[in-house]
């Protein structure tokens, strides 16, 4: 492959994952942004809710102060009260008034009352009054002027309570004073935690696939097996048409590169989506051990095998006498990158519900990786291959394995026409 071409393929590749990347954050951060604008809607809702409580308020104090008739006829009253107040003397100087006076008299006294609020007082007066003179016109008059002053009172005692809050002055401090509703978001929910622990296991794991990947830095030259120069004749069909031609070292970086995003970008992403939490703390330790599972296991494979790579068989003296050279089976680099990915699309999956994007994601980056790996003569198309497989393959099973949802188990039924047992499982 041409310098050229291998630019061009390198940086085609890097901009098609710099956009997945772009892709995935606008996904992931735009339920924030739209999570801020839902609160500043509501802020002025609530503003504009508490500005209607009060122009209602003041409307049914007006409507309530219009009714001109009925309160000058009670204030008339109240005026005939306070006259018989101020002139009243000594027994011997008040005039003496028949049953119908005093029914009259109960019933102003009544009106007088109500007028003032005190309802509770008002009606044994009125009652009085018309045990005095049953068929006395002004005593049921009063009687029916009290209770529909009593009404409107009752009606309006909400509202005052509701203008006192907003406003700040109270129109009936004695009023008892309902709670104003409450429109606020309130705090966040915490993160869903998805994922259970057993730290006396998950450390260990995580621990030894970092420990076979420094195996792998410093003890190579000691486990690898040199048997080249090789015959490319005993390759299969399919790997055979890769030895010659494949040394792009374009397509090399990219593929590096691609695994390092794959790596650091889903815990990044965790991060601003639920914040420092227990459950990214979960998460996070999940990812690693799902990455150290992936390592250990393509560490002995790779060291068992001791396939020796593309460029190896062509006799490219950086790979013929190098121990890398020995490392081909299976890929590395691809493994890596559907191990990442795939455990955080199973976390999004156990979180969010089931979702297609984060996987279409996985495979499109993986086997963006996987033709680099090619290109660069780093791997044969069946080292991909099977490094793709081994990588989602532990990136769904160590995340599973530890989901607090999963649902699974086996049980022992009757087999089918009563004959003997069977092994159900459900998963």
């Amino acid at each position: 492959m041409s310098p050229f071409l291998a630019i061009f393929v390198g940086g085609a590749l890097g901009g098609i994952i710099s956009g997945l990347v772009i892709s995935v954050a606008l996904v992931l951060f735009g339920r924030r942004v739209a999570e801020d604008l839902l609160q500043q809607q509501i802020s002025d809702l609530e503003t504009r809710f508490k500005e209607n409580i009060l122009e209602a308020v003041l409307g049914r104090v007006a409507s309530f102060l219009n009714q001109g008739e009925r309160i000058g006829q009670i204030v008339k009253r109240v005026v005939e009260i306070l006259q018989l107040v101020l002139r009243r003397g000594t027994a011997e100087d008040s005039p003496v008034l028949d049953a119908a006076g005093l029914a009259q008299r109960q019933a102003t006294l009544g009106a007088a009352l109500a007028a003032v609020g005190r309802t509770e007082e008002a009606r044994p007066v009125f009652e009085e009054a018309l045990r005095l003179d049953k068929g006395q016109a002004i005593a049921l008059q009063g009687l029916r002027d009290l209770a529909a002053f009593a009404s409107l009172v009752l009606l309006a005692i909400p509202f005052t309570a509701q203008a006192s809050d907003v406003g700040g002055a109270s129109l009936d401090r004695g009023a008892p004073r309902p709670p104003a509703p409450d429109l606020a978001l309130g705090e966040p929910a915490p993160p869903r935690e998805v994922y259970q622990l057993n730290l006396a296991v998950d450390i260990p794991v995580t621990v030894g696939g970092a420990l076979a990947a420094l195996t792998r830095t410093f003890l190579k030259d000691k486990l690898a097996r040199i048997s080249c120069p090789c015959n490319p004749a005993g390759l299969n069909f399919i790997d055979r048409g890769t030895v010659s031609g494949n040394n792009s070292h374009g397509a090399s970086v990219a593929s590096d590169v691609a695994v390092g995003l794959a790596i650091a970008g889903p815990p990044v992403f965790d991060l601003f989506d639920i914040g420092l939490s227990k459950a990214f703390g979960e998460d996070l330790m999940i990812f690693a051990e799902t990455l150290a599972v992936n390592t250990t296991i393509q560490q002995i494979v790779n060291f068992t095998v001791a396939r020796p790579r593309p460029r190896t068989y062509a006799n490219d003296p950086a790979y013929l006498n190098n121990a890398e050279g020995y490392l081909s089976f299976y890929s590395g680099h691809v493994a890596t990158v559907f191990a990442a990915l795939s455990a955080a699309s199973v976390t999004s999956r156990l979180r969010y519900g089931e979702q297609v994007w984060p996987w279409v994601v996985t495979g499109l980056v993986g086997t963006s990786v996987a033709v680099e790996r090619v290109y660069s003569g780093s791997h044969f198309p069946t080292d991909v291959a099977a490094g793709a497989l081994a990588g989602v393959a532990f990136g769904i099973a160590v995340p599973w394995l530890h989901a607090r949802s999963r649902m699974h188990g086996f049980s022992i039924l009757p087999a089918e026409g009563g004959r003997g047992l069977a092994l159900a499982a459900a998963f």
